[in-house]
Formats: C-alpha cells, sequence, structure tokens
C-alpha cells in the first residue's frame, strides 16, 4: 500500500500498475506480425495488455491456459471477457482481425458464443451463432442493409484449436478458417460507426461469452491478403493442434503459365473433393473440380482464359482436410 502528499497523475498510477502489478506484466512473446497496419495484438502471456501496451477499459480475466503459442485467456465464465477502446485500436472501416481459438463446445451445441463485438445497432459482430455458423456481421441489425456473411462449424469439436480470420474494406468481407477462405460477400457503402468501444470473447448484452481460449488476437487498419493469413497461420503452426492441412499434397505446373496449368494432387481417402481458384483478395475466379475421387493421386487442368497477369491461389478440400497452393498468370 502507497499513501502520497499530493495528487498523482494519470501517468503515474499507470506506471505504478505496470511496475508492480503481475496481472499487469508486458507480454514480451507472441507469433504473429507487427508491422505498421497492425492496431492491437494480444498474446495473452498471464496478461490481458497489448504489445503496444494497450490496456484494455474493462477485463475479466483471471486464468490462463496452454495456448497455441505460450499462454492463452481462458474466457469460459459468464463475465468473462475484455474491452478495449476503439481509438487507435480498431478501425470500423476497414480492418481484419485474427485470432486462434479452442472453444470447449462442440459446433452443433445450437449456442451463441461471441467472439468480438463492436456497437449495437449498425455496429460490428462476430460470433458463433444458435444456428451453429460462424458469422460476421456488419451494419449489424440493418435489415437489407445489414452485411453478413457465415460458415456452417457444426463439424467442430471440442478442444480443437482453429484459427479464424475476418476482413472487410472497399466493398468486400472475407471469412478464413484454419488460413482458408471459407466464405466472401461484395457489399455497397457502409455508414461510419461511431463506437468509443468494443469487447473481446464478450457481448455488449451479457452472456454469450465465447466460452473457450482464445491466443494470439491481432487487429489491423486494412484488409489483409489471402497470402497474409495463409502466413499468420504458418507462423503459429509449431503447436497446431486443429485438422491438419498437409493431408492434401498438391502442385500445379508449369508455374507460372500463361494458359493452361496441370494441378496434380494426392488424397489420403476416398471423398467428396473441391477445387477453387481464387483471386488475391479472395473473390472466387472459378471451380474446377466439385465431385467424388477415390485415395491416390488426381490430375486436373486449369484454363487461365482472360484472366489478367498476376497471382491466384487455389484450395482443394476433400472431407476434413484442406490446402492451399499459390500460383502465377503471365502475360
Amino acid at each position: 500500500m502507497r499513501i502520497s502528499n499530493r495528487v498523482r497523475t494519470l501517468q503515474e498510477i499507470t506506471d505504478a500498475i505496470l511496475t508492480c502489478s503481475p496481472f499487469y506484466n508486458l507480454p514480451t512473446d507472441a507469433c504473429v506480425d507487427n508491422d505498421s497496419h497492425t492496431l492491437l495484438v494480444l498474446p495473452f502471456e498471464d496478461s490481458p495488455v497489448g504489445l503496444g501496451s494497450e490496456i484494455p477499459t474493462y477485463t475479466d480475466l483471471t486464468t490462463y491456459n496452454t495456448g497455441i503459442n505460450g499462454q492463452a485467456a481462458n474466457i469460459s465464465d459468464e463475465d468473462s471477457g475484455l474491452t478495449f477502446s476503439t481509438n487507435g485500436n480498431l478501425n470500423t472501416a476497414e480492418g481484419t482481425v485474427e485470432v486462434w481459438l479452442k472453444p470447449l463446445w462442440n459446433g452443433n451445441d445450437g449456442q451463441s458464443h461471441t467472439i468480438l463485438q463492436a456497437g449495437t445497432w449498425g455496429g460490428i459482430l462476430m460470433e458463433k451463432d444458435g444456428g451453429n455458423y460462424l458469422k460476421i456481421i456488419l451494419n449489424r441489425w440493418q435489415g437489407a442493409d445489414e452485411v453478413s456473411l457465415g460458415y456452417h462449424v457444426a463439424h467442430w469439436q471440442a478442444g480443437e484449436w482453429q484459427h479464424i480470420a475476418y476482413t472487410w474494406g472497399n466493398g468486400q468481407a472475407h471469412m478464413y478458417i484454419n488460413g482458408i477462405p471459407v466464405a466472401s460477400k461484395t457489399y455497397g457503402n457502409l455508414p461510419e460507426l461511431n463506437i468509443s468501444e468494443f469487447n473481446i470473447g464478450k457481448d455488449h448484452f451479457g452472456g454469450d461469452t465465447w466460452d473457450g481460449l482464445m491466443d494470439e488476437l491481432k487487429i489491423s487498419d486494412i484488409a489483409r491478403s489471402p497470402q497474409d493469413i495463409a502466413d499468420a497461420v504458418a507462423n503459429c503452426s509449431s503447436e497446431m493442434r486443429f485438422v491438419q492441412q498437409l493431408e492434401i499434397v498438391a502442385c500445379n505446373y508449369p508455374d507460372p503459365f500463361t494458359e493452361y496449368t496441370t494441378i496434380e494432387f494426392e488424397l489420403m481417402e476416398d471423398n467428396l473433393t473441391t477445387i477453387q481458384v481464387f483471386d488475391m483478395k479472395g473473390s472466387p475466379i472459378a471451380t474446377m473440380l466439385n465431385e467424388h475421387k477415390t485415395k491416390g493421386k488426381h490430375q486436373t487442368t486449369f484454363d487461365a482464359g482472360n484472366l489478367p497477369a498476376g497471382m491466384y491461389y487455389y484450395t482443394i478440400r476433400s472431407g476434413a482436410y484442406s490446402g492451399n497452393k499459390s500460383m502465377m498468370i503471365i502475360r
């Protein structure tokens, strides 16, 4: 206990907290890239403080468990979660949220679990909803002007790590799971949001906490590219405990190519298999394959047609497994 004979400044109080409190030790370890477009990184190394010394305006985190990298925040109690100032930490007009999640529930539980929530009417919501969809909602509760996209996750199992990423801005919203684009949507101009704070792991109305572990959360002020998202997954891959993506072996040749490239892939078991091509903004270009394939090696040919020169990538999904590769068209 310390008693002073004068009124201490806000900075002095903040310094005292950072110096003395084990709960607010500054984190030093993270497996995420931190560049000029990074607004907030939360490694959750026994602390809710960001890598840039960002302190939450509210927190009820008291438990940390083994994470995908070091420690992870346990957001499983009704009042668990954090609140941060939007200023400098979240760009509501354009951005990216990336986070490792380990649910303590199965994907078909029919319950809502909040990842991030900013504002109410017209705000932003990222969650797993009661219909068992992982979702992002922009311009929330605004009828036909609401922007919502989701991916069914009823197959998720409790205790499995998943990497989730949402990007939005310039009229495009995308969702990624474990580095793979799973949903996208084009939208018109959205109104500017006047939101002073946002919540992590809990909803403004109480309840609907994430109910699981959360680790290595990163917020950017730009919509990250598909390659950025894939790299983020790879950077933390040393302790991956989610569905393995490397069970599909794939390559294409020639690469670079002008008109045609052959994609060869090998499956570890019989299953429905899809191959989709995307541009580097995550917009779908073509579905090359969508049929049952047997275990073993296969190949298919991609016709670039009149596509402009540049980098593209394709994803292969077969049962529980998935993988992606980049390729280049030259003219």
